[in-house]
C-alpha cells in the first residue's frame, strides 16, 4: 500500500472528480480522513477544465450528498468509533499541497485580482512577523483553482511558534486598521446565518464571541480566515495510539486554565470546576474541536458554557480522559459566561 502523508489544508481530487478537504493529521492507514467540498454539477457556477462545480459546505449536507452518490467515501472509523467521510488511498486522483501554491503564484506571470490579493496578504504576515513564505500556504477554493470573484482568502500557518507570532503581528495589524481589519457587524451577522448559529445563540452572544477575533476578518475588503497548523516534527500522536468513544451530547458550564492551542487547528483548552448542565455526568479535561470557528473562543481564566459530543479518550500510555468535542453539529457552540 501507498504511504500518504497529508495534514489539515491540503486538498484532494479523487477518481470521481470529487474534491476533498483533509481534517487534522491522524489517518488510518488505507484512507484519508477528509470531508467533500466541491463536486461536478452541470448548473455548478465554479469552473475549471470546462467542468462545472458546486461547493457543500454544511457537515450534514456533505454526509447526505456522498450517502446519496458517493457511499464508498463514507466509513466506519474504528478509532473514533465514529462514522467518518474519508477517501481510500487508491482513489486519489492527485493531492494539492498550500505551500505549492505559494510558489506556483509567485512565479505566475500574469495574476487574477484575488491571487495578487493572497500573495499580499501572506507577504505583508511574513515581513511584518519576521517569518519566511515557506512557513504559509494558501488553501480553499484558490488552491484547487475553483475561486470566484468573491471568494474568500484562506491561509495556513505552519509551526508552533510561527502560529503565535503571526498571531501577535496580526494583532497589531488589526489595531492599525490599514490593510488588516477585523469583521464589522454586518459581517459578523453574515457568519452568524452562514454557520445556523441562529438556531442556537443570540447574535448578541454571538457577537461578543466573535468580534475581537483576528483570524478571521477583512484584507483591503476581502474576507479572510487563517488555520494554524503544527509541523510534523511538532506532532507526536499517531492513528491508534488513543482510542475514541462517543458517550452522547453534553452542555457543561466549566472554567479555562489552558489555552496555549486556542490558535491552532484542531484548538484544545484544558478546563477545570467543570459543571455538566445537561448529558453524562463525567469529569472533563479539555474541550476540543477540529474545526476553525472555534479557534480564540476564550481565555485562561474565562468561565465558558460549550454544548458538544462527550468522548471517552482511551490513551494507550497515560490511561483515560473525557472531553468535549466541538463542531459536528451546527448546535455546538461555546461561549464566555464571564471573562477572566
Amino acid at each position: 500500500m501507498v504511504y500518504v502523508k497529508v495534514m489539515e489544508g491540503d486538498f484532494l481530487l479523487t477518481v470521481d472528480k470529487l474534491f476533498f478537504d483533509v481534517k487534522g493529521h491522524l489517518h488510518p492507514p488505507d484512507r484519508i480522513i477528509s470531508f467533500i467540498r466541491y463536486y461536478p454539477n452541470k448548473k455548478g457556477t465554479r469552473i475549471i477544465n470546462n467542468e462545472r462545480y458546486t461547493k457543500v459546505y454544511d457537515l450534514k449536507k456533505r454526509f447526505k450528498f456522498l450517502e446519496k452518490k458517493y457511499p464508498i467515501y463514507i466509513y466506519y472509523d474504528e478509532v473514533f468509533h465514529s462514522k467518518m467521510q474519508g477517501v481510500p488511498i487508491d482513489m486519489i486522483n492527485k493531492i494539492y499541497y498550500p505551500r505549492e501554491k505559494i510558489k506556483e503564484l509567485i512565479t505566475k506571470s500574469s495574476k487574477l485580482k484575488i491571487e495578487d490579493d493572497v500573495l499580499s496578504l501572506i507577504q505583508s504576515l511574513a515581513e511584518n512577523s519576521g517569518q519566511a513564505i515557506d512557513d504559509f500556504g494558501i488553501t480553499g477554493s484558490i488552491l484547487i483553482n475553483l475561486f470566484t470573484d468573491e471568494s474568500d482568502i484562506d491561509v495556513i500557518v505552519y509551526g508552533f511558534k510561527t502560529a503565535i507570532k503571526v498571531y501577535e503581528t496580526l494583532k497589531n495589524l488589526i489595531h492599525e486598521k490599514k490593510e488588516f481589519k477585523p469583521c464589522n457587524k454586518k459581517e459578523l451577522y453574515k457568519i452568524y446565518l452562514n454557520r445556523r448559529m441562529n438556531e442556537t445563540l443570540s447574535f448578541k452572544d454571538f457577537c461578543n464571541n466573535e468580534k475581537n477575533k483576528v483570524l478571521q476578518g477583512k484584507f483591503h475588503e476581502r474576507s479572510y480566515f487563517i488555520r494554524c497548523v503544527k509541523n510534523w516534527n511538532e506532532i507526536k500522536e499517531t492513528y491508534g495510539d488513543k482510542v475514541y468513544y462517543p458517550m452522547g451530547l453534553s452542555k457543561i458550564e466549566a472554567v479555562i486554565i489552558n489555552d496555549e492551542e486556542k490558535i491552532l487547528t484542531p484548538c484544545k483548552y484544558e478546563v477545570s470546576n467543570v459543571k455538566v448542565l445537561f448529558g453524562k455526568k463525567e469529569s472533563i479535561k479539555e474541550v476540543v474541536s477540529f474545526r476553525g470557528r472555534f479557534c480564540e473562543a476564550a481565555s485562561v481564566g474565562d468561565k465558558i458554557i460549550a454544548r458538544g459530543k462527550l468522548e471517552k479518550v482511551v490513551d494507550k500510555s497515560n490511561g483515560e480522559f473525557y472531553r468535549l468535542v466541538l463542531g459536528e453539529s451546527n448546535k455546538d457552540f461555546l461561549i464566555v459566561k464571564e471573562r477572566g
